[in-house]
């Protein structure tokens, strides 16, 4: 049976580190995150064209042969990301995005994984593991943008546990290996 892990949680938490080492010594497949925000040349890439890279994060682990698969940042990322975007700047993309997702799940191009892994780390701790210059509409590259993405994290996984849908949280003081071996009990 294919196990699929979505991993999630502020940038600096350790997800891409903890899904290079799965990847490299555990035999988990890893689908990489969206670049969805900006692209080679700096401008903002369309909403559409970021929910499409989602999309198709989400089609290559359906199309994989592994079985056992970890997408790095799943559609809760952009969510967040719109949340926290439309609360600084009322840029008014939540609603929508929203939709799109649901849309997603109706139409079975996104599915719920087998397990959630929240990385969960302090606004103040992601922005000085992963410093980012101050850009206007880049939510993640100030600190009350980080504190309404943590936010948000906190209030989606709850609402997942208290509805059944596993989620794993890993706190950030964590070594990269005692997350990757929680994960592996996790799965297994």
């Amino acid at each position: 049976m294919k196990k699929v892990v979505i991993f999630e949680g502020l940038p600096g938490s350790g997800k891409t580190a903890v899904a290079d080492l799965l990847a490299a010594n555990y035999g988990f497949i890893k689908i990489n995150e969206s670049k969805g925000f900006l692209d080679a040349d700096t401008r903002r890439k369309s909403q559409q064209e970021i929910f499409q890279d989602t999309l198709e994060r989400y089609q290559a682990t359906k199309e994989s042969q592994g079985e056992k698969i970890i997408i790095d940042r799943g559609c809760f990322s952009i969510l967040a990301w719109d949340c926290c975007e439309d609360a600084l700047y009322h840029t008014e993309q939540l609603l929508e995005k929203s939709q799109w997702v649901n849309e997603g799940f109706t139409m079975g191009l996104l599915f719920q994984p087998t397990l959630y892994v929240y990385f969960k780390i302090t606004p103040r701790q992601s922005l000085n593991r992963k410093p980012r210059p101050m850009k206007r509409y880049d939510v993640w590259s100030g600190l009350a943008g980080l504190e309404l993405c943590a936010y948000f994290y906190e209030g989606i996984f709850a609402r997942c546990k208290k509805i059944g849908i596993p989620v794993l949280e890993l706190p950030a003081q964590w070594s990269v290996k005692r997350k990757g071996e929680a994960i592996i009990n996790a799965t297994i």
